[in-house]
Order: C-alpha cells, then sequence, then structure tokens
C-alpha cells in the first residue's frame, strides 16, 4: 500500500510524530502532539527503541528500567516520564518535551558562558541529583540511584531559562531489571569519572565527578580530557590532575568547591550533591540570582522555535536529512517580499504584453499532483526537443513502515530499520526490499519518487506459517 500523494502524518499510537529530536545506539527521540477530545493538544518527546532490538530482552529491559526509575523523580529540573508504551511491537517512552536548548548546542552557539550562568546552571543541576540520589522506594529504602551520564547533551535550558537534567537509561539504581557486567563500561567517556572509567562501583560522587567536568567547560569552552582514541581519552582520566584546572580558573573563588570534586579518590570529594550545593548557596547567593536572570536573557536571544510541517517528519538538530529552517520575524520579512512582488510583476507583464495567437493544444506544463511521468505521444513531438539540454534530475523524500518492523535495501544498499522518515533520494524509480529473517518475511516493492515530492509506504507484513 502506498500512501495518498496529500501528505500523510506518522502516528505512533495516539502520538503524531512531528520531527526527529535526536538519536543514539538503541534509541530515536521524537517531538511529537498527543491528541484529546475537545481540541486538547500536549507537546511530548518520544523515545522509541529502534525496531531491530525490540526482540532483545537486554536492550528492551534498560528502556523499561530508565522508565520505571525516570517515572519515580518528580521534581521541577528533571525530564518528567509519562508513560511507557507499546504500537504494533514499538516500544517507547512518552515523557515531557523541553522547548529549548541543550548545553552542547548552546556552547556551539556562544563558544563558552559568563561566571553568574554557570554558577546557576550549576546549582539548578545539584537540586536535580540531590533529588534523584535521596530518592527512597514506597517502604523508606534508599534506591541508590547514579545518573552515570552527566554531560552537556543531557542538561537542558528550556526556552524560559529552566534548567532540566534528562535521560536516565543507564541510571544505576537497586532493583533495575538489568545489571552492569563487571569492567564494562556505560557513559561518555569524556564526561566519566576515573572509578567509572576502570569499571569500579560507583556512588554518587562519580555524578559530582561528571558535573565538575560539564562546569569547567561551560567556563572556558573547552572539554577537559581530549584525545583521538578511546584509548587515549581513557589514559587522560586515569592520569588525571586537577590543579592545572584550579590554576586556569583561580579568579572565581566558587570553583574552589568544584575543583574538590575533581578529586581522583571519591572520598576527597563532597560527600553529596546537596552538601556542595549549600555551601556555594550560602556564600554566592546573590551571584546566582544574577544568573538566573542572565541565562533567562541569553536563551531569549538565541532561541529560535522549530518549525513544524504537518504530516512531514522533519529534522531538529544536527546531522539530519532534512534540516529544520529556522527564520526570524525580520528575515521573514525580507523573504517573503519577493515571493509578493514577483507574481504582481509577472501578473501585469502577461496582461499587458501583445497577445499572441491562440496555441492550439496548449501543452500542460506541471500537473497539480504527479500521479506518473508525462506521456508524450510520437507526433507531437517538438523537433527541437532532442536539441534542449537535459533536465537535471532532482531529489524527493521516501518514507517507510512496516508492521512487523522490517530491515530495508533500496537499489541493493542498506538504508537501514523500518520507521526510516523522510530519507533524500534520487527522483525516480527504485527497488525496495524488505526483510526480517527471525519472522520470515521478505518483500520487494517498485516505487516511484518525484522530485521535491515525498512519497511514503506502509506495509502490514504476514510472517511466514511454520507448516
Amino acid at each position: 500500500m502506498i500512501f495518498p500523494k496529500r501528505a500523510s502524518p506518522l502516528w505512533l499510537g495516539r502520538y503524531k510524530l512531528i520531527s526527529r529530536i535526536g538519536s543514539g545506539g538503541m534509541s530515536e527521540v521524537y517531538r511529537a502532539k498527543l491528541y484529546g477530545p475537545g481540541g486538547y493538544e500536549k507537546d511530548v518527546a518520544i523515545k522509541i527503541l529502534l525496531p531491530h532490538l525490540s526482540g532483545e530482552q537486554e536492550f528492551l529491559k534498560m528502556l523499561m528500567d530508565e522508565a520505571r526509575i525516570a517515572s519515580l523523580l518528580d521534581h521541577p529540573n528533571i525530564v518528567h516520564i509519562f508513560e511507557l508504551g507499546e504500537f504494533e511491537k514499538i516500544y517507547y517512552i512518552a515523557m515531557e518535551y523541553v522547548e529549548g536548548y541543550d548545553l552542547r548546542n548552546i556552547l556551539k552557539i556562544k563558544g563558552k558562558l559568563s561566571e553568574e550562568i554557570v554558577l546557576f546552571i550549576l546549582i539548578e543541576t545539584l537540586k536535580a541529583l540531590e533529588y534523584g540520589h535521596s530518592m527512597k522506594d514506597k517502604g523508606g529504602t534508599p534506591l541508590n540511584i547514579v545518573h552515570r551520564d552527566i554531560s552537556p547533551q543531557n542538561i537542558l535550558i528550556r526556552k524560559d531559562g529552566i534548567v532540566k537534567l534528562t535521560d536516565f537509561g543507564i541510571a544505576r539504581a537497586r532493583g533495575r531489571l538489568t545489571t552492569t557486567r563487571t569492567g564494562f563500561i556505560k557513559g561518555k567517556l569524556f564526561y566519566m569519572s576515573p572509578e567509572q572509567i576502570e569499571g569500579k562501583n560507583i556512588d554518587r560522587r562519580s555524578d559530582l565527578f561528571s558535573l565538575a567536568l560539564v562546569i569547567v567547560e561551560l567556563l572556558t569552552g573547552e572539554k577537559v580530557f581530549e584525545g583521538e582514541t578511546e584509548g587515549a581519552i581513557i589514559n587522560s582520566v586515569k592520569n588525571f590532575d586537577p590543579s592545572g584546572i584550579a590554576e586556569k580558573i583561580k579568579d572565581k573563588e566558587w570553583m574552589k568547591e568544584v575543583i574538590k570534586c575533581l578529586n581522583r579518590e571519591p572520598e576527597l570529594r563532597p560527600y553529596s550533591a546537596g552538601v556542595l550545593k549549600d555551601k556555594i548557596m550560602k556564600d554566592f547567593f546573590d551571584l546566582y540570582m544574577k544568573g538566573e536572570k542572565a541565562l533567562r536573557d541569553l536563551i531569549s536571544e538565541i532561541y529560535q522555535p522549530a518549525e513544524i510541517v504537518e504530516g512531514k517528519v522533519i529534522e531538529e538538530g544536527d546531522g539530519g536529512r532534512t534540516k529544520t529552517i529556522k527564520y526570524s520575524k525580520k528575515k521573514l520579512f525580507y523573504f517573503l517580499l519577493p515571493l509578493i512582488f514577483i507574481p504582481v510583476f509577472l501578473s501585469a507583464y502577461f496582461y499587458y504584453r501583445p497577445h499572441k495567437k491562440a496555441i492550439v493544444n496548449p501543452p500542460q506544463i506541471f500537473p497539480e499532483e504527479i500521479t506518473r511521468p508525462a506521456e508524450i505521444p510520437v507526433n507531437e513531438k517538438n523537433e527541437d526537443a532532442g536539441q534542449k539540454p537535459p533536465r537535471i534530475q532532482g531529489k524527493g523524500f521516501l518514507s517507510i513502515n512496516t508492521i512487523p518492523w522490517t530491515r530495508v535495501l533500496i537499489d541493493g544498499e542498506d538504508a537501514g530499520s523500518t520507521p526510516i522518515l523522510n530519507m533524500e533520494v534520487k527522483a525516480g524509480k527504485h527497488r525496495i526490499k524488505l526483510f526480517n529473517e527471525k519472522f520470515g518475511i521478505e518483500d520487494v516493492i517498485d516505487v516511484e519518487v518525484f522530485q521535491d515530492k515525498s512519497t511514503k509506504i506502509f506495509k502490514r507484513l504476514r510472517k511466514k506459517s511454520k507448516f
């Protein structure tokens, strides 16, 4: 079944996917809308377990762990989880959508941040960690939650300046369904504590080490650890001496407390996020208050809302096939001005120019909706047609979804697993092979993609019977 030419949105149960925010090794995150009666609608973020991993119990349990742990955390500085769901064997987490930027993107825009803004971000993140680290179950037993992935990508700044900590996907807590094998590293190498990178047991003080690395990067615009290979980064962490960092930012008194978090031995770091937060707030409260306003002003200056295209899943952020176009009001005015002027000019030109004799059977140049290539009878071809330069073939967009999921080959090349959303391909005919070895599914489709058009394919495939 091929979708009609009119754009059709991609739905996941009750959620309409709007744009892809990002992707990782085991999941993709989409901006989506939840609709309800009486015109109700709500922006949410949907984290989808990649379809080819849905049958792997380890990855499915990791997603369940993330949802279960994060759903316990109800704090203004932590991204809220709404539900863990499943639709046609696709597993997902629905969570709060934070409209704004993460710190990685803000650093790309600004290079580094002012002292008061960094201090404010530090205190707000410490509030989130203090809450998470001290969380207990219904029976009053500590859950011993450790985030394990504190990094600029996981600290979000909402458009109104609110700081949000996200992604408890690899958080460690008592009672997890999955366990980390001894010596097996999880997290981002650039922001790991020495004990985490060595695969040792970790506690809340490991998160403080990682947060201190992020804070130094926000102030200086440079990562603390660098390296071309994983081995080089690991060696940098193992042999790290914080004295060089302390010398670089010695003019900032409050950073003396943060530098203590970079001690190699956990016993020499502050005992908890709450202890560190209270110490800095007591001595630098005025700077913290300045930072709140400064961050709000900064985000309002740089933030531009992502364009929402109904019925077409677009990409937000870096690395996407289809980039989101953003315009300020001023730029939008200059963009629309020629679009208004040109039609008026052409209308006046064609109205007042000398009229030629009517042409018999004028050819239709572009039909409103293209269904197949135009066929020109031989006796109607222009004799000079062969002398015209060939038209350059453009590109179109192809979306493919199947139930159950399948691997996709387009003209023999691996395109990944379904769902595939708005993949840019050459205009023309393509052969698509769909297969799922687990269910014994294999199917071949011939489809034509038209220039600057979006073609969508949906197939409900049958598993092969064992008999």
